[in-house]
């Protein structure tokens, strides 16, 4: 009997979200109407978010 390799077993790399290939790609998918419109941070928009939000000083 062969042993199948499971899902947590496997490496994923890093997911990259491009805004412009998602609205391209919307009509494949009944997904989030934010997703198809382009609503979302990418993955580069969401770490300058979130180094602008970490790096401000708390009151």
């Amino acid at each position: 009997m062969v042993k199948r390799e499971d899902v947590w077993d496997k490496s994923f790399d890093e997911i990259i979200i491009d805004r412009e290939k998602t609205k391209t790609f919307s009509h494949r998918y009944r997904g989030s109407m934010r997703m198809s419109m382009g609503l979302f941070f990418s993955n580069d928009e969401y770490n300058h978010w979130r180094n602008k939000v970490l790096s401000e000083k708390l009151p």
